[in-house]
Parts: structure tokens; C-alpha cells; sequence
């Protein structure tokens, strides 16, 4: 949905859509919640890129991804302007389940790395501040304390739906995402 915000009007799966691609990537069987194991990023976005991700009968597949090393929060965002956000990975802590806008790190019982699970949210924007994530159709401000705290890992994706006439939002070149995708 977000990459194609960028240059179109955004593209929306339904939830048997994500259901579906869901219980493809993980074997989960809405009849058996115990097969919910929730899944690992890079095998989604390897899914997305070989077989794509639903959008009623279609599928919509995405180029490439990289890792992006997110203990450097230059490259992070730099990653974040040039390919239009990152899927991240969080070990949420409990304290988060209180949160209203502000995502910061925290101390105490609550606050430990991973104590509500791990989730995989996007970061859209990035300031002096910390970054814009978008988690359950809702936008959060995560500190850089918070990043830092609780982010485990960063995808930087190349998406076709980024791209319009051959540039990206932030006028840089399909030939060149691809070089800097690959330099990731």
C-alpha cells in the first residue's frame, strides 16, 4: 500500500488477500491457531519478489530487497529517502501496547525487548526526532531511542509501483535504486 501511494492511487488487499498470502508464507491454518507462528521478514519478501503478494486475482511482485544495517541511523535514513521507507523488524516490548503516537524506549519489567513479540512495521519517514512508522493502518513517531531499543533489523524493497516515468518521488532513477540496492 505505501509504495504505491507514491505514485498512484494506493493499492489495498484485502484481508482475505492477506490471509491467503499469509497461510501460503507460513502454513498457518485459520482453523488451527496453533499454527500461527508468525513469519520472518526476508522469507515474505522473498515470497513477494518469486510468486508476489495478492491483490484479488492478481499478484503484485516486488524487484528486489536488501538489508539495511540499521544500527547506522545515517544509512537508515538515507535508505528511507531513497526507496521510499523500510519494512522493519521491532521486538515490541509490552509498554508499546500503551502507546498513542509516541513510540520511546522505556525502563522497567514492561520495557523489555520483545515482551509483546516481534512485528514487522514500515518506517515512511525519518527526522532529527525518530521515525514515522505505520503499524495496524495507524502512524506512530518511534524515537531513535526506541529504534535503537527494539528495531532488529531493516529491508530497504525496490517496488516497480515506487517508480513513475522513470524516477522515484525523490527524483532518482530506476538505474540508479538498482545500483544502490545493490551497494546495500
Amino acid at each position: 500500500m505505501a509504495m504505491s501511494s507514491y505514485t498512484r492511487a494506493p493499492l489495498y488487499p484485502s484481508a482475505d488477500d492477506c490471509l491467503a498470502d499469509y497461510s501460503a508464507i507460513t502454513g498457518y491454518n485459520p482453523a488451527d491457531p496453533s499454527t500461527d507462528n508468525g513469519a520472518v521478514i526476508e522469507t515474505v519478501l522473498a515470497y513477494a519478489q518469486k510468486t508476489g503478494l495478492s491483490l484479488g486475482p492478481a499478484k503484485h511482485k516486488i524487484r528486489a530487497f536488501a538489508s539495511v544495517n540499521f544500527a547506522d541511523l545515517d544509512e537508515v535514513k538515507r535508505a528511507i529517502n531513497l526507496f521510499g521507507g523500510l519494512d522493519i523488524g521491532v521486538n515490541l516490548p509490552l509498554s508499546a501496547q500503551s502507546a498513542t503516537y509516541v513510540m520511546d524506549a522505556e525502563s522497567g519489567p514492561a520495557a523489555v525487548a520483545g515482551s509483546w513479540g516481534g512485528h514487522s512495521v514500515w518506517a515512511a519517514g525519518a527526522d532529527d526526532f525518530g521515525v514515522d512508522i505505520i503499524s495496524w493502518g495507524a502512524r506512530y513517531k518511534a524515537t531513535w531511542a526506541f529504534w535503537q531499543a527494539y528495531v532488529d533489523e531493516a529491508h530497504a524493497i525496490l517496488d516497480p509501483d515506487f517508480i513513475t516515468g522513470g524516477f522515484s518521488p525523490a527524483d532518482v532513477n530506476w538505474d540508479e535504486l538498482q545500483q544502490a540496492m545493490a551497494a546495500l
